[in-house]
């Protein structure tokens, strides 16, 4: 069995070409949730964007294999 989190890491990295985009999205993923209703629906939809994002390029690559 593999690590999931890890492949994903091995496929933006090499998607992005560099380490700032990656940074971006992990960091991004990693938000906390919050107690206000306003800044959880402000994280919940700035996750869902990134991945809806990151999502297809990676579907792509491994379909293109």
């Amino acid at each position: 069995m593999f690590n999931t989190d890890y492949l994903y890491f091995v496929v933006l990295q090499e998607l992005c070409g560099g380490d700032a985009i990656l940074q971006l999205v992990q960091n991004i993923l990693k938000l906390l949730e919050h107690d206000d209703p306003l800044l959880a629906s402000v994280v919940d939809r700035l996750k869902s964007k990134v991945l809806s994002i990151v999502s297809p390029i990676m579907c792509r690559h491994y379909l293109h294999k």
